[in-house]
């Protein structure tokens, strides 16, 4: 599978994990797999949101090739920093070294500690938007939606809302997406499986969640 396009000039270019037999080491995947979401938006100036795992370097590579050289990526965002979305940090930067990572408050020295790179990185505020020329992005701070860095991105002229781990489950794109009415029984365990993982929702999480539901009841949800 190479990039699939979502609306014009935004396209998945995440990778599919079907040998990983331990989530993070702990949790068990080897029967239904994991993807690790990355999307690409191509204009004036082109970003990518979240990136993939260390081991996927190639393909990854690959999806992001089949639209545009990796040199030319002007921003990388980073919506969080679980190693299955900043694992190809370092060396992403390294092919395209022009680029500017945008990351909320508390992720900003993560990935100074993690990554040991420090320039280029630019912290964005809740509300704040980036445009790339026609695609305008608007970010959203989510704190404790899972981690404490978290935040998510709204791209507003398509309506798509890309939400890192919230409304996520394990399963690979292609699996999780297919045959969805024979699938359910297996998507209620992925799912309980996921937010053991991830936590399930806290008050604060149901604050965030409903405000941002209210304010962006059309929105078309992207789980990256």
């Amino acid at each position: 599978m190479l990039a699939v396009t979502i609306k014009p000039d935004i396209y998945w270019i995440g990778v599919n994990d079907h040998t990983t037999d331990l989530f993070e080491g702990l949790w068990p995947i080897t029967r239904e797999g994991v993807s690790y979401n990355s999307y690409l938006f191509k204009g004036e100036k082109n970003a990518v949101i979240d990136l993939a795992k260390s081991t996927k370097l190639d393909e990854f590579i690959d999806r992001i090739s089949e639209v545009i050289p990796v040199s030319s990526i002007d921003y990388i965002i980073l919506n969080h920093m679980e190693p299955d979305h900043t694992g190809l940090l370092k060396v992403i930067r390294e092919l395209a070294p022009q680029s500017e990572i945008l990351c909320s408050a508390k992720a900003a020295p993560m990935v100074k500690n993690f990554f040991a790179i420090s320039d280029l990185v630019r912290i964005v505020a809740d509300g704040e938007e980036l445009d790339l020329g026609g695609k305008l992005l608007k970010f959203f701070m989510t704190p404790f939606v899972h981690w404490p860095e978290t935040m998510m991105t709204y791209e507003t002229a398509s309506k798509n809302f890309f939400t890192r781990d919230a409304f996520g489950s394990y399963d690979w794109s292609g699996g999780a997406r297919r045959e969805l009415d024979q699938r359910l029984e297996e998507l209620k365990w992925e799912m309980t499986a996921f937010f053991d993982f991830a936590g399930g929702p806290t008050l604060e999480d149901y604050r965030v969640g409903g405000a941002l539901g209210k304010k962006f009841g059309e929105t078309i949800l992207q789980d990256s």
